[in-house]
């Protein structure tokens, strides 16, 4: 039932309702014209002597009748203007359920384009239900070949395997003979050149220790020698200092108060330097520490996003319309648990079957594997974008 049937009934009323109002207008002028044309015309009185009494009784029952009829006319109006009245508020009631009824079905027409939409929209969901279920279906079909693929490979490949196998366990029995031949001779070489080194070693010992005696004994006379000029020397020498210390205590009592002072100046100068040596460590030890947490958290960047980038490439599932290089750009909304919130395509591969399937595979792949510093996490990864591109 359209809206058209409907309100079909409304709509006559209303427009049946419009031509009795028109109709009543009409009528009206109508009749105050007829009531203007019928007005009576002077009475032709024919001269005549007449009693003054009938006269005034005459008068009266004209003056009567006027009043009467003003009276009637009064009446007629005061009726018309309130039929008038009447039908304007008939005319605004028709009026307002004319704009209701409209209103009604602007919004019942919304409603079933909202409702038409909603219908597209779920056989498209379904399409792509359809489309998915197909690319699964054949994506099991070529997991089944390649499974009995790979079982007829790991057969082949045991078989070879075992062949190999005692092969090598043939020419492996063969290499241990030859290389406990070539271990004995090189022990016997071995041991040879380890006595022979031993022999010279001793030797060398025996002429360095004769040596080392030898020097020993010239060292110890020439010291003895050496220590007796040097006690002669010392005693002339502590003669002069004396003398010259006698002339310089007075000096050095003078420089004394002097190097106190400078002593006091150097040490406020070393405090200074050393405070100020600290800060530039401090400073350097902060730039060094800071320098080393970003070289830390950029490798922590970079292994969270292969990390992740590999996750979702693993939870994907080709389609079938996929061609090779496809590729979009994907942003994600993540809990610090790495718990996907929201998946968006913010750049379209071209392909709408790609793009969904690129989501589909995000959704599979949480929680994804972001890093532990919740810092980090905030400033790179609680919002973020990466480029699906599977190989």
């Amino acid at each position: 039932m359209t809206i058209v049937q409907k309100f079909l009934i409304s709509f006559l009323l209303a427009l049946g309702l419009h031509f009795a109002i028109l109709a009543a207008f009409g009528l009206s002028a109508f009749q105050q014209t007829d009531e203007i044309k019928k007005k009576p015309l002077p009475e032709i009185i024919q001269a005549s002597i007449l009693d003054d009494s009938k006269i005034q009784q005459e008068a009266e029952r004209l003056k009567r009748n006027e009043i009467d009829k003003k009276l009637s006319q009064d009446q007629k109006r005061k009726k018309v203007k309130k039929q008038q009245e009447k039908e304007r508020r008939l005319l605004k009631q028709a009026k307002n359920k004319r704009v209701k009824a409209e209103k009604e079905a602007k919004a019942l027409e919304k409603k079933r384009q909202d409702l038409i939409q909603k219908e597209q929209e779920r056989v498209e969901n379904v399409k792509k239900l359809k489309t998915i279920e197909i690319a699964r279906l054949a994506k099991v079909e070529q997991q089944k070949v390649a499974d009995k693929q790979a079982r007829d490979k790991r057969i082949n490949d045991e078989k070879v395997a075992k062949e190999n196998k005692v092969k090598a366990a043939k020419l492996a029995k063969q290499k241990k003979a030859k290389a406990e031949k070539l271990a004995k001779d090189e022990k016997v070489k071995a041991d040879k050149l380890a006595k022979e080194n031993k022999i010279k070693v001793e030797k060398l010992e025996q002429a360095n220790k004769e040596k080392a005696d030898k020097l020993a004994k010239a060292n110890k006379i020439k010291a003895e020698k050496v220590a007796k000029e040097k006690k002669i020397k010392a005693v002339k020498l502590a003669k002069a200092k004396k003398i010259k210390a006698a002339k310089l205590a007075k000096a050095k009592q003078q420089k004394a108060a002097k190097a106190v002072e400078q002593k006091k100046q150097q040490a406020i100068r070393d405090t200074q330097k050393a405070e100020a040596d600290a800060q530039k460590a401090l400073v350097q030890q902060q730039a060094q520490a800071a320098k080393a947490k970003a070289e830390k958290d950029r490798q922590a960047i970079g292994s969270s996003t292969i990390a992740i980038k590999r996750r979702v490439d693993s939870r994907w599932i080709k389609p079938m319309s996929a061609i090779k290089g496809l590729q979009c750009s994907i942003r994600v909304k993540l809990l610090p648990s790495g718990d996907v919130m929201d998946v968006r395509v913010v750049k379209s591969s071209g392909d709408r079957v790609f793009d969904k399937s690129a989501e589909n595979a995000v959704l599979k792949a949480s929680p994804l594997p972001v890093p532990t510093d919740r810092t980090l996490f905030a400033k790179n990864f609680r919002t973020f974008t990466f480029v699906f591109k599977p190989e």
